[in-house]
């Protein structure tokens, strides 16, 4: 494979091979969702790069009127944790920039979606504890997905502070 490809475009060749493949329906249907989830997030975030320098992959500053200041400099991983389990895409990393990206559908540090804090709240309004919230997280999405008792507290104090105020 070309390395010239966008992560993007990597995961949209793996959806390709799991239908040239002869898996199972079942099993085909789970993997093309959590690879097209994967796909929709990685291409927002690299469209938020191609927005924030204003130009596209390996396209010179030079050439492009509204450009910015700096460039890709590679991928880091990153696993975000969902509801279909942790999700992990390639964040691009940006340098020579007068100001920091920031991912506006991600932020500088976000490892959970809205869905999963979602989920959290729930179980806390129907008279969850902590430990218990956590261990139906745990159960319910396996090891990898979990959410540690101080991130369930942290967001159960978040909502009483927004409740109150």
């Amino acid at each position: 494979m070309s390395k010239r490809l966008s992560p993007a475009q990597r995961l949209q060749a793996e959806i390709d091979g799991v239908f040239a493949g002869g898996e199972d329906l079942a099993g085909a249907i789970e993997e093309v969702a959590r690879l097209g989830a994967r796909v929709l997030l990685q291409t927002a975030i690299e469209a938020e790069v191609t927005a924030f320098l204003g130009r596209d992959r390996y396209q010179r500053a030079v050439t492009c009127e509204d450009a910015r200041a700096g460039m890709r400099n590679g991928y880091c991983p990153t696993t975000v944790k969902t509801t279909a389990g942790p999700i992990t895409l390639e964040r691009p990393k940006v340098r020579g920039t007068t100001e920091r990206f920031a991912s506006q559908l991600f932020g500088t540090g976000v490892s959970k979606t809205n869905a999963l804090e979602a989920l959290v709240i729930a179980g806390f309004v129907r008279g969850l504890s902590v430990r218990e919230v956590e261990a139906t997280l745990l159960e319910a999405l396996g090891e990898a997905a979990a959410v540690s008792k101080s991130t369930v507290s942290r967001i159960c104090e978040d909502i009483r502070e927004q409740f109150q105020a």
